[in-house]
């Protein structure tokens, strides 16, 4: 997974490129000194780093002045619709996310089954 070229690909903002990047450093910095139960590393990182793309349908339009960004937006109402969490779903699923990442992004899991 090449991050940088996914967050690239759907033409995400910089600053929700690094809500993602520091979420998924502060979840590697928690799992690094979790002493618990065994987890699935990995999985949570690709989760963490793709958990909020379809937020930009979140982003109000006139966040931003930039006509670039206002067509993207528009491009993910037409394409995702509205619903922020679904959208994550479903670009997760095209980005390769395995269907026990896919459960721990879309949060109905059971913490023994899953992690």
């Amino acid at each position: 997974m090449n991050i940088i070229k996914i967050y690239n690909k759907y033409y995400l903002p910089e600053n929700l490129q690094m809500h993602m990047l520091r979420v998924t450093a502060c979840s590697n910095l928690i799992i690094d000194n979790w002493n618990g139960p065994n987890i699935d590393k990995e999985a949570i990182i690709r989760v963490c780093l793709l958990h909020d793309m379809g937020n930009i349908v979140k982003i109000p339009e006139d966040f931003s002045n930039d006509e670039n960004f206002i067509k993207i937006r528009r491009r993910y109402f037409e394409k995702y619709g509205t619903n922020d969490h679904e959208i994550n779903l479903e670009i997760g699923k095209a980005e390769g996310l395995s269907d026990k990442e896919i459960k721990i992004l879309d949060g109905k899991r059971s913490r023994k089954n899953v992690l």
